[in-house]
């Protein structure tokens, strides 16, 4: 059976922001670029630096997605343009400063053989001190055996990559929420929830490792995340918190399928 087109896309942070920032990009997209079979990578947004990293690495530079009134990219615009660009196969979200590994495109190829239409989510790791990756022969194994050891498992609640068949999300299905703040990454699986639509934990089989910021600007965001306008807009587009904790949260453990360790596809009650 030959396998779907992978199209995996993402929406890099400004690479000026600081070297850190443009240091744990580069790492994660250069994990991305040694995916087999080798997938479609597509860079989206405008700001500075994304053009230059998709030629650096080969990838396809998306400038044309809608923005807020603070130029941060829309999350409906970056998914619909992404679908559009793409035009069949299975898409790929992910968050620019995650680093893949193998382990996850042969999920996603476990996955859409078995099923027509799923959404596949999982937890991660986070690397508390991210340093360049030296790309040798073992460089998987010893980025993750650093990541083990230094890093913890994050809860179910941060989810930063979203797999599904191109034409999933239909145009109008997602709320024109910013990226990068709370709660869109949640309303996408309760609506997967609400229409009972295959939803899979893919925890046990891929191994993903999230690379910290820079401590000033964790700090940064910390401080002004009661109050942020952008944030506040995201929850109500969600339909406030109230709505999402009526729905049981929307995080990894709504799932009705878990990929298990193994490679086994097994159903499971919503929770």
């Amino acid at each position: 059976m030959m396998r779907q087109k992978v199209t995996l896309f993402a929406v890099p942070k400004r690479f000026d922001h600081s070297p850190h920032i443009a240091m744990i990009q580069n790492n994660a997209i250069a994990t991305w670029t040694r995916l087999r079979p080798e997938v479609e990578i597509l860079l989206m947004c405008d700001d500075p630096g994304v053009r230059e990293a998709a030629e650096r690495f080969g990838c396809i530079h998306i400038p044309d997605v809608r923005v807020n009134e603070w130029g941060t990219p829309l999350v409906d615009s970056v998914f619909e343009r992404a679908q559009e660009i793409a035009g069949d196969g299975i898409m790929c979200y992910v968050n620019a400063d995650i680093l893949l590994f193998q382990s996850f495109i042969d999920a996603v190829h476990i996955v859409a053989k078995e099923m027509d239409r799923f959404m596949m989510v999982g937890r991660r790791f986070d690397w508390d001190k991210p340093v360049p990756i030296k790309f040798s022969q073992a460089w998987e194994y010893t980025v993750q055996t650093t990541v083990q050891k230094e890093g913890r498992w994050h809860n179910a609640y941060a989810m930063d990559y979203f797999v599904f068949p191109c034409g999933f999300f239909q145009k109008g299905t997602i709320p024109p929420f910013t990226l990068g703040w709370y709660s869109w990454d949640n309303f996408l699986v309760i609506h997967a929830v609400e229409r009972d639509e295959p939803l899979v934990d893919a925890s046990s089989f891929v191994f993903i490792a999230h690379q910290a910021h820079p401590e000033k600007l964790n700090q940064k965001q910390r401080a002004v995340v009661g109050d942020n306008p952008q944030r506040t807009r995201n929850l109500a587009l969600a339909g406030g918190l109230e709505y999402l904790r009526q729905n049981g949260g929307g995080h990894v453990g709504r799932v009705n399928w878990v990929l298990t360790k193994d490679g086994e596809l097994r159903e499971r009650a919503h929770k």
